[in-house]
């Protein structure tokens, strides 16, 4: 991988381990500010190519340009919570105290969890005490404390009616200069996007 300003992906191929052929000379780019909605029938390899793209994916060919020095945050299908306080749980990946109570609780007040403000303190399995729902607006809280400059998502409002996920969408608009990259099928959610790429297109 190559570093530079933007991200861009130029004649990509995606393998699985054993080399079974996903996605076949893709090209693409993404510049600083833009939103891109990447869409494909299931199976097609959506969650192996944002993988590959933010590096966590080492089967493939081409050449792919990531951007330098960036910050970037990944919310896969299956978000990780720390067996810890909420709060620790909301400052992850970032070590804990990393923000204030007043951050905290303003971020989850923007997410739509009013509910938990008082539960900062309580230290408990939450990917069992939360809704599917709740842990994904938690993680939204997560990106608007973080502050990204870059943002993947896979499937990342999948569990929430349209109207929320709608909702925290918007939030994210809030972030200044974010470039997001969403894997997401719902047709609701084109417009928030200003590019797309149908992965049907690309298929083996």
């Amino acid at each position: 991988k190559e570093q530079g300003k933007k991200l861009s992906v130029e004649n990509l191929s995606v393998f699985l381990p054993k080399r079974t052929p996903l996605l076949h000379k893709l090209s693409f780019s993404v510049s600083p500010g833009d939103w891109l909605m990447i869409r494909g029938s299931s199976g097609m390899g959506k969650s192996v190519l944002l993988r590959t793209l933010h590096g966590a994916w080492p089967y493939y060919e081409g050449k792919i340009q990531i951007p330098e020095q960036e910050k970037m945050l990944v919310l896969p299908q299956k978000n990780y919570f720390p067996t810890s306080t909420l709060a620790n749980a909301l400052c992850y990946p970032k070590l804990p105290g990393s923000f204030s109570k007043k951050e905290l609780v303003a971020a989850l007040e923007q997410a739509q969890l009013p509910q938990l403000c008082a539960r900062l303190e309580e230290n408990n399995p939450w990917w069992q005490q939360l809704s599917l729902g709740e842990q994904q607006r938690i993680v939204f809280a997560r990106v608007l404390l973080h502050q990204p400059q870059w943002l993947f998502l896979d499937e990342a409002t999948a569990s929430l009616d349209e109207a929320s996920q709608d909702f925290l969408y918007e939030q994210l608009r809030t972030i200044s200069g974010l470039t997001v990259i969403s894997i997401a099928n719902r047709n609701s959610l084109k417009k928030f996007h200003n590019h797309a790429i149908d992965l049907n297109e690309y298929r083996v």
